[in-house]
Formats: C-alpha cells, sequence, structure tokens
C-alpha cells in the first residue's frame, strides 16, 4: 500500500515531526469498509468519530511512523494531511 509522508507541527512536540503511513480512504478501500460513520482509535486510547466521507474527502493519514521510526504507544497522534 502507498505511504504518504508529511511533516507537522503538534502540541505534543517542541518541533516539527514527520509522519509516514497509508492514507485511512485507502486503508478502508482495502478492506471493503462500508457504512457512514468510523470511529478511529489512536495507540493511547484517543478516540474520535468522523463521518466516512471525512476520510475520503480529505487525505486522512494512518501514521504508523514517526521521523522514520515505528511510532511507540506513548507518541500516538492522528494527523491529517492538508487536501
Amino acid at each position: 500500500m502507498a505511504q504518504h509522508s508529511f511533516v507537522t507541527h503538534t502540541p505534543w512536540y517542541a518541533t516539527p515531526r514527520k509522519f509516514t503511513g497509508p492514507l485511512l480512504r485507502d486503508v478502508l478501500a482495502a478492506c471493503g469498509a462500508v457504512g457512514s460513520n468510523l470511529r478511529a482509535t489512536a495507540l493511547n486510547d484517543y478516540r474520535v468519530d468522523l463521518p466516512l466521507e471525512d476520510a475520503q474527502r480529505f487525505d486522512v493519514l494512518m501514521a504508523r511512523l514517526l521521523d522514520d521510526k515505528p511510532m511507540a504507544d506513548d507518541a500516538a497522534d492522528l494527523a491529517e494531511e492538508d487536501a
């Protein structure tokens, strides 16, 4: 599956960080997901509900790497790329 990266500021880090992973819409398409809502849960148990349409419309990244290294349990962020 194609991997995408972008660098951004977050409230959790003092400097910009690079996030890498597949786009959520690609993951949903690969698993044949259907419906109207999606509940996303981060490694730190942060949860958010979003319309499935948003995952199709925007470049929502499922970050699996942080600065080119696998994300640790305490480094979970849900990052969204500008469309």
